[in-house]
């Protein structure tokens, strides 16, 4: 085969290559633009949890603020995967664990002991984290990032099958099957 030849079909193999990962570029650009809304969504039903939480606590009905509780906690668990990454501090404040000092583990076990008295700071505090992280998620400016998203889904399903397969991610509450099927819709969505 002359040399013009080869030349010619090394130059159009590379450009096909150049062209297919281009694609797949765009791909996963147009994927991390297509999770916000599913991502807006969860936070929303979380932060709507968060406010029938404050409303139950302040009317000192246990019942309706185990279900708000659990209501707010799934929208929470389906962002997982962007939480730690995007959203460290938040992450943080929302949902430490294990040395819950603030957030859903914090009040975790008094709701579901049925103790609501000295809960209405904390749960004003995680009804606000979960407003400002409602508020930095939908901002027009803010955008994932490919990498980003895969890097979130990546650690949460290490983290599913590391910690959270053992049990104990929410044992008083007695949903960790629930938050963990939470978290891999997540994880599906990104």
């Amino acid at each position: 085969m002359p040399t013009s030849i080869r030349l010619c079909c090394a130059l159009l193999a590379f450009v096909l290559v150049a062209a297919a990962t281009r694609a797949e570029a765009d791909a996963l650009t147009d994927g991390a633009k297509n999770y916000k809304p599913f991502a807006v969504e969860r936070i929303g039903t979380a932060l709507a949890g968060a406010k029938e939480l404050q409303a139950a606590v302040k009317a000192n009905d246990v019942k309706a603020a185990q279900a708000a509780w659990i209501k707010s906690r799934k929208g929470w668990e389906a962002v997982e995967p962007i939480t730690g990454e995007f959203f460290s501090k938040l992450d943080e404040a929302i949902d430490a664990w294990p040395d819950a000092k603030q957030g859903y583990h914090a009040i975790e076990a008094a709701v579901f002991a049925g103790k609501l008295d000295g809960l209405a700071a904390p749960v004003d505090k995680l009804a606000a984290d979960l407003a400002a992280f409602d508020k930095q998620l939908a901002a027009p400016s803010f955008k994932f990032t490919p990498q980003g998203l895969l890097n979130g889904a990546t650690k949460l399903a290490y983290e599913i099958g590391e910690n959270k397969s053992k049990g104990g991610e929410s044992p008083y509450a007695g949903t960790s099957l629930s938050d963990m099927y939470e978290n891999v819709e997540g994880i599906e969505a990104v």
